[in-house]
């Protein structure tokens, strides 16, 4: 299977933690995410280049 060189998808993966238990704070959430997973060249509604892949790890604590 093929994928065309102007298609683009976002990925993402998330994981809560409780730690209540260990008087750690209430929760933690960790997300693994990948946008434009192909790389491929985007431009808005003007026809302005949007980023390429943008890898982003996040925690949060709550």
């Amino acid at each position: 299977m093929a994928i065309s060189p102007d298609s683009w998808g976002d990925l993402r993966i998330s994981r809560a933690f409780d730690l209540r238990r260990l008087n750690l704070g209430q929760r933690v959430e960790t997300t693994l995410g990948v946008e434009n997973v192909t790389d491929a060249a985007v431009f808005d509604q003007c026809g302005l280049p949007q980023p390429g892949r943008l890898i982003r790890f996040q925690v949060r604590v709550f």
